[in-house]
Protein backbone atom coordinates (compact mmCIF):
# COMPACT_ATOMS: atom_id res chain seq x y z
CA UNK A 1 0.00 0.00 0.00
CA UNK A 2 1.28 3.16 -0.87
CA UNK A 3 1.17 6.05 1.45
CA UNK A 4 -1.31 7.90 -1.00
CA UNK A 5 -3.92 4.82 -0.98
CA UNK A 6 -3.04 5.34 3.13
CA UNK A 7 -3.71 8.78 3.28
CA UNK A 8 -6.81 8.02 1.11
CA UNK A 9 -8.76 5.04 3.45
CA UNK A 10 -8.61 7.78 5.40
CA UNK A 11 -10.29 11.10 3.86
CA UNK A 12 -13.46 10.67 4.79
CA UNK A 13 -16.16 13.26 3.41
CA UNK A 14 -17.07 15.48 4.56
CA UNK A 15 -14.37 16.47 6.85
CA UNK A 16 -11.14 15.97 4.26
CA UNK A 17 -11.20 16.63 0.42
CA UNK A 18 -10.30 13.31 -1.40
CA UNK A 19 -6.73 12.61 -2.39
CA UNK A 20 -5.28 11.96 -5.50
CA UNK A 21 -3.48 8.61 -5.96
CA UNK A 22 -2.55 7.08 -9.02
CA UNK A 23 -3.90 10.06 -10.94
CA UNK A 24 -7.31 9.72 -9.53
CA UNK A 25 -9.19 10.97 -6.74
CA UNK A 26 -10.05 8.97 -3.67
CA UNK A 27 -12.05 8.97 -0.59
CA UNK A 28 -12.89 6.01 1.89
CA UNK A 29 -13.75 3.16 0.59
CA UNK A 30 -16.85 3.16 2.90
CA UNK A 31 -18.04 6.07 1.36
CA UNK A 32 -18.14 5.34 -2.09
CA UNK A 33 -17.64 1.35 -1.83
CA UNK A 34 -16.33 -1.69 0.65
CA UNK A 35 -13.49 -2.81 0.48
CA UNK A 36 -13.35 -4.96 -2.98
CA UNK A 37 -13.60 -8.41 -1.34
CA UNK A 38 -14.61 -9.90 -4.45
CA UNK A 39 -11.05 -8.98 -5.73
CA UNK A 40 -9.66 -11.98 -3.08
CA UNK A 41 -10.68 -14.73 -5.45
CA UNK A 42 -8.13 -13.17 -8.15
CA UNK A 43 -5.42 -12.29 -6.00
CA UNK A 44 -2.08 -14.95 -7.06
CA UNK A 45 -2.18 -16.64 -3.52
CA UNK A 46 -6.25 -17.03 -2.56
CA UNK A 47 -7.10 -16.56 1.12
CA UNK A 48 -8.22 -19.52 2.74
CA UNK A 49 -10.25 -17.01 5.08
CA UNK A 50 -11.49 -13.70 4.94
CA UNK A 51 -12.29 -12.19 8.06
CA UNK A 52 -14.66 -9.05 8.38
CA UNK A 53 -14.64 -6.79 11.66
CA UNK A 54 -17.96 -4.95 10.82
CA UNK A 55 -18.40 -1.45 11.97
CA UNK A 56 -22.07 -0.77 10.82
CA UNK A 57 -24.70 -2.89 12.48
CA UNK A 58 -27.63 -4.48 10.98
CA UNK A 59 -29.85 -3.60 13.58
CA UNK A 60 -30.47 -1.05 15.83
CA UNK A 61 -32.21 -0.89 19.01
CA UNK A 62 -33.61 2.67 19.03
CA UNK A 63 -35.53 4.26 16.18
CA UNK A 64 -33.55 6.97 14.33
CA UNK A 65 -35.59 10.21 14.64
CA UNK A 66 -33.60 13.21 14.50
CA UNK A 67 -32.32 14.11 11.13
CA UNK A 68 -28.35 12.97 12.31
CA UNK A 69 -29.79 9.82 13.27
CA UNK A 70 -31.61 8.75 10.39
CA UNK A 71 -28.86 10.01 7.90
CA UNK A 72 -26.30 7.94 9.87
CA UNK A 73 -28.64 5.16 9.62
CA UNK A 74 -28.80 5.33 5.90
CA UNK A 75 -25.60 5.19 5.86
CA UNK A 76 -25.51 2.16 7.86
CA UNK A 77 -27.72 0.18 5.70
CA UNK A 78 -25.97 0.98 2.29
CA UNK A 79 -22.69 0.14 3.65
CA UNK A 80 -23.94 -3.13 5.17
CA UNK A 81 -26.02 -3.82 1.39
CA UNK A 82 -22.69 -3.03 -0.05
CA UNK A 83 -20.86 -5.65 1.86
CA UNK A 84 -23.90 -8.59 1.43
CA UNK A 85 -23.12 -7.91 -2.07
CA UNK A 86 -19.27 -8.43 -1.97
CA UNK A 87 -19.68 -11.39 0.45
CA UNK A 88 -22.21 -13.05 -1.69
CA UNK A 89 -19.76 -13.20 -4.29
CA UNK A 90 -17.68 -14.76 -2.64
CA UNK A 91 -20.43 -17.46 -1.09
CA UNK A 92 -21.18 -18.11 -4.66
CA UNK A 93 -17.85 -18.95 -6.14
CA UNK A 94 -17.99 -21.70 -2.57
CA UNK A 95 -21.36 -22.53 -4.25
CA UNK A 96 -20.20 -23.15 -8.09
CA UNK A 97 -16.92 -24.83 -6.52
CA UNK A 98 -18.90 -27.55 -4.73
CA UNK A 99 -21.32 -28.21 -7.79
CA UNK A 100 -18.47 -28.23 -10.13
CA UNK A 101 -15.38 -29.14 -9.06
CA UNK A 102 -13.05 -28.30 -12.29
CA UNK A 103 -13.41 -24.71 -11.10
CA UNK A 104 -10.69 -25.79 -8.94
CA UNK A 105 -8.32 -24.54 -11.54
CA UNK A 106 -9.20 -21.24 -11.31
CA UNK A 107 -10.91 -20.70 -7.55
CA UNK A 108 -10.38 -21.79 -4.46
CA UNK A 109 -12.99 -21.80 -1.21
CA UNK A 110 -13.03 -19.08 0.67
CA UNK A 111 -14.09 -19.36 4.34
CA UNK A 112 -15.90 -15.85 5.60
CA UNK A 113 -15.90 -14.96 9.43
CA UNK A 114 -17.70 -11.49 10.09
CA UNK A 115 -18.13 -10.14 13.72
CA UNK A 116 -20.39 -7.12 14.19
CA UNK A 117 -18.88 -4.79 16.94
CA UNK A 118 -20.95 -4.48 20.04
CA UNK A 119 -22.80 -1.00 20.44
CA UNK A 120 -24.16 1.35 18.27
CA UNK A 121 -21.07 3.64 16.85
CA UNK A 122 -22.76 6.85 15.22
CA UNK A 123 -20.89 9.00 12.49
CA UNK A 124 -18.73 10.65 15.08
CA UNK A 125 -17.93 7.69 17.18
CA UNK A 126 -16.59 6.45 14.33
CA UNK A 127 -13.78 9.32 13.72
CA UNK A 128 -13.44 9.76 17.61
CA UNK A 129 -9.74 8.40 17.96
CA UNK A 130 -9.36 8.96 22.00
CA UNK A 131 -8.05 7.07 24.32
CA UNK A 132 -11.39 6.04 25.48
CA UNK A 133 -12.69 5.17 22.64
CA UNK A 134 -9.85 3.35 21.27
CA UNK A 135 -9.59 1.39 25.26
CA UNK A 136 -13.55 0.58 24.89
CA UNK A 137 -13.22 -0.73 21.06
CA UNK A 138 -10.47 -3.71 22.23
CA UNK A 139 -12.13 -4.10 25.15
CA UNK A 140 -15.26 -4.96 23.01
CA UNK A 141 -12.84 -7.12 20.76
CA UNK A 142 -11.52 -9.48 23.44
CA UNK A 143 -15.11 -10.04 24.30
CA UNK A 144 -15.85 -10.94 20.83
CA UNK A 145 -12.59 -12.74 20.25
CA UNK A 146 -13.70 -16.38 21.21
CA UNK A 147 -17.05 -15.70 19.49
CA UNK A 148 -15.18 -14.87 16.41
CA UNK A 149 -13.34 -17.92 16.53
CA UNK A 150 -16.25 -20.32 17.16
CA UNK A 151 -18.90 -21.30 14.08
CA UNK A 152 -21.14 -18.37 15.33
CA UNK A 153 -18.60 -15.91 13.10
CA UNK A 154 -18.83 -17.48 10.06
CA UNK A 155 -21.20 -16.53 7.25
CA UNK A 156 -23.56 -16.61 5.54
CA UNK A 157 -25.86 -17.25 8.72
Amino acid sequence: MTYDELIASAAVPPLFRAVQAHGTLFWDGLFSRNPPVREFTELPERPDEIWVVQINPQQRRLEPRAMPEIIDRRNELSGNLALSQELLFITKINELLAEHPSLGARYKPIAIRVVELEGDLDYPSKLDRSGATIERLMRNGQERAAWFFDGRSLWPR
